[in-house]
């Protein structure tokens, strides 16, 4: 009963979920002389932006409170052609939040592996691979070859000129909005529903295989046209339409 009271009274006085959107930002910047820069983060948001820069810029905040534990304790570094972002808060009662916003010169490719936390990419015409382990996954304004992939957890792509697309989640939905048509849409689900929308201007061989759920698809097909979409869903829907 006492363990209780105390706990309880810890917890109204951390005041609720930390967030670090306020926090004092730190900054840092690296040289960097490769094509492919691949990061690696955990327990932590991640926005990386392709941006008119020279060197690697990051942005870095922290949050939270813990209590018979340690934290929030933070590291970053670059160690070759990988950026290493990393998090710990652990007690007994521990609430923290970390946000790390990245900057990398337009000419690199990308490479990101996420264990926890939601990742936003945007403004690259490179190629992308991005993995999440367990978070979101959001793709925004890309051109370059996307290979994007989710544990657990969403993805979601648009304002997409990319020629070849790959996604795929094991327990979280699909979307693809296109903005050129690709040559090449390769989804697959395990469990959620999947939403791809191509450009209307031109004919898709579009072919599906759902075990549990619905297809729908509107666009104008074709049999072994250059525009191809394989969609897979073990257990969700599948949908193929002209974008809006």
């Amino acid at each position: 009963m006492a363990a209780a009271v105390i706990g309880a009274g810890l917890v109204a006085v951390l005041g609720g979920c930390a967030d670090a959107s306020g926090a004092k930002a730190e900054h840092r910047a690296w040289a960097f002389q490769g094509k492919r820069l691949t990061v690696e983060v955990d327990d932590t948001r991640l926005d990386v932006v392709a941006a008119d820069v020279e060197r690697i810029e990051v942005t870095r905040r922290v949050a939270g409170h813990v209590v018979l534990g340690k934290g929030p304790t933070s590291s970053w570094g670059l160690d070759g052609d990988r950026l290493r972002l990393r998090v710990s808060c652990a007690g007994l009662i521990a609430d923290c939040d970390a946000r790390y916003e990245v900057k990398v010169p337009r000419a690199l490719a990308l490479t990101v592996r996420a264990e926890d936390g939601a990742v936003r990419l945007s403004g690259f015409r490179t190629a992308v691979d991005a993995r999440v382990a367990d978070g979101s996954l959001r793709v925004r304004d890309v051109s370059g070859p996307l290979d994007l992939r989710s544990a657990d957890g969403s993805v979601d792509a648009r304002g997409v000129g990319s020629r070849t697309v790959r996604m795929r989640s094991e327990d979280g939905s699909l979307r693809l909005v296109a903005r050129t048509a690709p040559a090449l849409v390769e989804t697959e689900s395990e469990d959620g529903s999947t939403t791809v929308e191509l450009p209307g201007a031109v004919s898709y061989d579009v072919r599906t295989r759902v075990g549990d759920g619905s297809t729908h698809v509107s666009v104008d097909r074709t049999r072994d046209g250059a525009h191809k979409v394989r969609s897979r869903s073990a257990d969700g829907s599948v949908t193929v339409r002209e974008a809006d």
